[in-house]
């Protein structure tokens, strides 16, 4: 796992210990990456952050600021010990919450969202539902959604692209 393009690129990024943590692939990183190529910029969340492998992405390729929210300790001490190898700490904060009660009571809005919930809990449709009542994503902003399977609804919003990639669904929704 390592930092594809930007300022970090080429930085290899620490890798989860045990497989409670389900990393972005490179290859979805450059599938994601590929398509956002001229959106990246702004403020990014990056819920269900994991190793927090997307929003590092994302501040290597120029985003102003990273949010980066998980229930796991073990997550949010990775997460940071990432953002210290890649130097990007300062453009980064790392919040350990609950999705939802993070969405409830978020007062900030951000121009790109990473969603990329654990695949057995098929959470996306709530999550949805909560960015959209406590309006987290900005007005031309766009939610970048992983799942596993065919793609789903991803209503309230609308998906502009959708890539396949094996047994991962990526959809571009605004």
């Amino acid at each position: 796992m390592r930092v594809i393009s930007g300022k970090c690129r080429g930085i290899s990024l620490y890798s989860p210990k045990n497989d409670r943590i389900r990393p972005t692939a490179d290859k979805i990183k450059e599938a994601i990456f590929g398509s956002l190529q001229f959106e990246i910029g702004g403020d990014v969340l990056d819920l269900f952050s994991g190793s927090g492998a997307l929003g590092i992405e994302a501040l290597s390729r120029g985003a102003n600021s990273a949010t980066f929210v998980d229930n796991s300790r073990e997550s949010i001490k990775l997460t940071e010990a990432n953002l210290e190898k890649t130097k990007l700490a300062a453009d980064a904060k790392v919040i350990l919450s609950d999705y939802s009660a993070f969405l409830k009571n978020c007062k900030a809005s951000y121009d790109i969202i990473f969603l990329d919930p654990p695949y057995r809990l098929d959470l996306n449709s709530s999550v949805l539902r909560q960015i959209n009542e406590n309006k987290v994503l900005k007005k031309d902003g766009i939610i970048v959604c992983e799942s596993e399977g065919e793609a789903k609804s991803y209503e309230p919003y609308n998906a502009y692209k959708i890539k396949q990639n094996g047994i991962t669904t990526i959809a571009f929704l605004k």
